[in-house]
Formats: C-alpha cells, sequence, structure tokens
C-alpha cells in the first residue's frame, strides 16, 4: 500500500520533539518540582487542532499510552452507509490474521458489546482494557453469517509504534504533511478497493447465525 511521499522537515520534526523532551527531562532534574513555563513553539511548526504547542509533551503521551496498549492488527472503514464498521486492511502475521479476521468482515461487537453509537462508553471502557496477554472475541459478520474469532493481544511491535508516532508528530506539526495525508485519505475512499483474496477455510459460525441485529 503506498505512502504519502516523505517530507524534507520530517527528521527536523522528530528531531526537534526528541530535544524538547530531553530539555524538559532535564530541568525537571536540575530544578526538582518546580513550576516551569513550557517551551515556545519552534518557528518552523506548524502546530494543528487539538495538539499541544511543546511536541515534548505529545511525544511523552504518546510513549507512555502505547506502552501497556494490546495489538490486534486490523484498519478499519468507518465511513459506510448506513454507519458500519467495516476491516478495510489486515496486517500480516498478526493476531488478527491468526484469529480469522478477514478484509470486508463487519464488526458487528467486541466481548458481547455492540458497535453502536449508545455503547460509546462502554466500547471505550473495553479498549482500555485492551492489555498484552488477554484475549478479546470479536464478534463479526460475513456472507450473512455471524462468526465469533477469539483474538489474543500481543504488545505493540516496535515498527508499528514507531509508525504511529511518526505519523502523529508530523499530522500535529507540519501543516504541509496534513494537507497532502487528508488528500491521499480521499483519493483512497474515491479508489474502488479490490476483493479479498479466498482463505483456505472458514471459522466455525457461531450459535448467533443469522440473528438479527439487536
Amino acid at each position: 500500500m503506498s505512502q504519502p511521499a516523505a517530507l524534507p522537515a520530517a527528521r527536523r520534526i522528530v528531531a526537534a520533539a526528541l530535544i524538547a523532551l530531553g530539555l524538559f527531562a532535564s530541568a525537571a532534574v536540575a530544578h526538582g518540582p518546580e513550576h516551569h513555563d513550557p517551551p515556545a513553539p519552534h518557528p518552523d511548526l506548524q502546530v494543528g487542532p487539538n495538539c499541544p504547542d511543546d511536541p515534548a509533551e505529545l511525544l511523552a503521551k504518546m510513549v507512555t499510552g502505547q506502552r501497556d496498549r494490546g495489538w490486534v492488527g486490523i484498519e478499519m472503514d468507518m465511513s459506510k452507509k448506513p454507519k458500519k464498521v467495516v476491516i478495510s486492511h489486515v496486517v500480516p502475521d498478526s493476531p488478527a490474521e491468526r484469529a480469522g479476521l478477514r478484509v470486508g468482515d463487519r464488526l458487528a461487537a467486541i466481548n458481547q458489546i455492540r458497535f453502536v453509537e449508545e455503547n460509546h462508553a462502554a466500547l471505550e471502557a473495553q479498549h482500555k482494557k485492551m492489555m498484552p496477554g488477554k484475549t478479546v472475541t470479536y464478534t463479526v459478520e460475513r456472507a450473512g453469517g455471524q462468526y465469533d474469532l477469539p483474538v489474543a493481544l500481543v504488545p505493540l511491535p516496535v515498527s508499528i509504534r514507531a509508525q504511529w508516532v511518526g505519523m502523529q508528530m508530523l499530522k500535529c506539526y507540519d501543516g504541509d504533511f496534513r494537507d497532502r495525508l487528508e488528500a491521499y485519505d480521499k483519493s483512497r475512499k474515491k479508489a474502488p478497493r479490490p476483493p479479498a483474496p479466498p482463505s483456505p477455510s472458514s471459522p466455525a459460525p457461531s450459535a448467533r447465525d443469522n440473528a438479527p441485529d439487536r
């Protein structure tokens, strides 16, 4: 899958964030718990909406938040009408692939919590519990059937963590990258998606096969 071309500013932005984080940590060690104003934004940074002015703040938050996060290995398309959550990509050799999840599957529920608007708070709470070593059960709808697929969560791979951090830093602090990424996402949504390759076997249907949505 092609990605937007790397920008010349990428290394400078990430380097600035790492330098800022190092300075912030050094100040905390040198001066103890006293309050210090955060450094002013670098003049080359174009801070995006809902992003902190200090890149070190975002970087520290992402590193902490990803440390105990369980990984599934899917990308989801939520643009379908009526609103559906559909798997758009399954990472090879991921927990999702090993569990039998496929591109085109509609995610109906996780641990029996259905993907509907009124369950937003419950789904958020469930997401926070998804830690490495735990197993979650996705209920998917496929070709008129409904299947319960247990997924054994693993720690986020280093390469995935690096990709997520780099993308978020660029989205937050490089306006040109944000514009190009938005155009890229729009072009992907318009392009027809190739059909998923046939699977050698299908999971056994659950007892709720062809049950009406609740």
